[in-house]
Formats: structure tokens, C-alpha cells, sequence
């Protein structure tokens, strides 16, 4: 089980709560007509609108790491995790950026992986939030050496995973509700789904 942080829990209980957190989110400097016990008390609930941000990007990074880096690990074990670096510089036809920042989780609702698979290429993989964060969507493709996606685009994953149009293969919508027991998620659907999609380009690549 993945445990929901306190911070995150209090930024999706309450609407109010939601807006406050994302204003701050968004403000960098201090408003310059606040008095400065105001300013202190503006500082402080700043930083725990960052906090929050923080929090739900390492949500985000174990609930990946459940399923895809499992996943990955299990069936690519000579798979390489590309760097910081080298996930801000990723970029093709199909993606402009696999930013890894918190910045770029908590705008997506969603953290990626890429993996470098030595002559078959690199692995991209996606897990996110979506239907308001109260469902689960997972994200692949095999980007090949001469920079087409023809064997993920042709992988035969059965009827819960579609298309997005841009070579990305993705859950169908409806399939991994989040599965929230008060602070905790189940990573299991996920992951289950996450093992078979890389169970099968394994075989296609064998």
C-alpha cells in the first residue's frame, strides 16, 4: 500500500483548501502591501503549499515506482533509468519533455520514467492521475533506434489498453480507479497492468 501524505489528504479534503493551496502555489514573491506579521504567516503558508507539491510528487513517484519500475526491473533487468539530466533532455516526435520535476508532477498530475534499452531503444513510461485524481492512467512506448514506436504501436495488449494517437499506448479509461482505503492507495491494478504491458514487449523483443 501507498500511504497518502497528511499534506495531500488536506489539499483534496476540502475545495477551500484546494484554492488556497494553489494560489500559494503559483505566488513567488511576497505581496508588497502586506504588513509584516502578514508577511511571516503569507512566507509560512507558502511553504506548506510547496510542501504539498512536494508530497504529491513523491505520491506520484512511489506509485510509479510500484508498477512501472517493477515492472521494468522484472522484465528488462539490464534496463538503464536515464538521469535527471537525461529524462529533462528526452525528447521526440512524440514528447517535448520528460520533465521529472515536482514543478511539472503537480501541473500533468503525473511522473514518467525512461528507460534506455540498449539496441532497442528507449522505454518511456507514464503513470498519472486523472477523472479529478480519482483514477489511475499508465502510459508506454518503445521509441526504437531509428526513432519510431512500430513495436509498441503493434503490440497486441488485449482490451484494456488503447491509443492516444500520438504513439503512446494507454489504459483504457474506466480501469484503474484509484483504490483509496482512508490515507492509503493500492498500487496492485496498476502494477498488474504495468507487469503484463512489459511482459509482452519482452516477448515481442526476444
Amino acid at each position: 500500500m501507498i500511504t497518502i501524505p497528511d499534506s495531500v489528504m488536506f489539499y483534496w479534503g476540502d475545495a477551500v483548501n484546494r484554492a488556497a493551496v494553489n494560489v500559494l502555489a503559483g505566488s513567488a514573491e511576497v505581496p508588497g502591501d502586506l504588513t509584516m506579521p502578514e508577511a511571516a504567516r503569507f512566507e509560512l503558508a507558502a511553504l506548506a503549499a510547496r510542501r504539498v507539491r512536494v508530497e504529491y510528487w513523491g505520491m506520484l513517484r512511489a506509485l510509479w515506482s510500484a508498477s512501472w519500475e517493477q515492472a521494468v526491473r522484472a522484465h528488462f533487468p539490464s534496463g538503464k533509468l536515464l538521469t535527471y539530466g537525461g529524462h529533462r533532455s528526452f525528447t521526440n516526435d512524440i514528447e517535448a519533455l520528460a520533465d521529472p520535476s515536482v514543478d511539472h508532477a503537480w501541473q500533468q498530475g503525473a511522473v514518467s520514467g525512461v528507460f534506455d534499452l540498449a539496441r532497442h531503444g528507449r522505454l518511456f513510461t507514464r503513470v498519472g492521475l486523472v477523472e479529478n485524481e480519482r483514477e489511475g492512467e499508465l502510459q508506454f512506448y518503445l521509441i526504437g533506434p531509428d526513432q519510431n514506436c512500430s513495436v509498441t504501436d503493434d503490440l497486441d495488449l488485449g482490451p484494456d489498453w488503447g491509443d492516444d494517437g500520438y504513439n503512446r499506448r494507454v489504459s483504457i479509461a474506466g480501469l484503474l480507479p484509484m483504490l483509496r482505503n482512508n490515507n492509503q492507495i493500492d498500487p496492485e491494478p496498476i502494477a498488474s497492468l504495468a507487469l503484463g504491458a512489459a511482459a509482452a514487449l519482452t516477448a515481442v523483443l526476444s
